[in-house]
Parts: structure tokens; C-alpha cells; sequence
């Protein structure tokens, strides 16, 4: 089990329609996060965080999550994970990727639609 986080947006002003959200990448235990890889917004991890910032963060159940409590929790899975003295819950060697996934600065992402 999961949790998918999304980047949500107010309903224009002029028309009230509501933008569509942007899933940017799900934390699921014993996991490091996976990014969603948006290749038309961002190409680089350094343009995903400035991309990010100012953006209101909303995980699947409705709560908001501050820009920096969501690094936070990132940088988290990244190294807790990693930890020799913890049990990896996936089996595999760090680095390893499932098909689909790459990295980016050492961060996991993949392209397409995933839950």
C-alpha cells in the first residue's frame, strides 16, 4: 500500500474550470519514492524541483503538504531505505530498477500512467 501525491491547482477565474492534477509520485513502505515523469513539464531533476516550487502538494486522502515537508519525507525514503542495518522489503540490490523505471540524481522515476 501507498500513498500518491499530487500537484493541484485553483479553478481559473475567468471560466471556473478546474485544472486537471498532476500526479507527481507515490511513497509506498520500504520503497524509495517514485517520481511520475512528466517529460513535457520538466527533463532534469534540477527543472522538476524548480517546476515544484510555489505548487500546492495534496496527497491522495485530501491533505496538504508543505513543499518543504515533502522533500522532507523524499529525502527520508531515500536514505532510510538505503540503510545496510534495515531490511529491504523489495529484495533487490540498491540501484536496482524495475522495467520502466530510471533515475535521476539518484532519485526513481518512470514514465506513464502507474498507482
Amino acid at each position: 500500500m501507498g500513498t500518491n501525491y499530487f500537484v493541484t491547482f485553483e479553478p481559473c477565474h475567468a471560466c471556473g474550470e478546474q485544472p486537471d492534477d498532476i500526479h507527481i509520485g507515490k511513497c509506498s513502505a520500504g520503497w524509495r519514492f517514485l517520481f511520475h515523469y512528466h517529460p513535457t513539464l520538466y527533463q532534469n531533476m534540477d527543472d522538476f524541483r524548480m517546476w515544484l516550487m510555489g505548487k500546492h502538494i495534496k496527497d491522495e486522502y485530501g491533505n496538504d503538504h508543505t513543499e518543504k515537508d515533502f522533500w522532507a519525507m523524499v529525502e527520508e525514503r531515500q536514505t532510510r531505505i538505503k540503510r545496510k542495518d534495515e531490511p529491504r522489503v523489495d529484495a533487490r540490490p540498491p540501484g536496482s530498477l524495475y522495467e520502466g523505471e530510471f533515475e535521476m540524481k539518484g532519485y526513481r522515476f518512470q514514465e506513464g500512467d502507474f498507482s
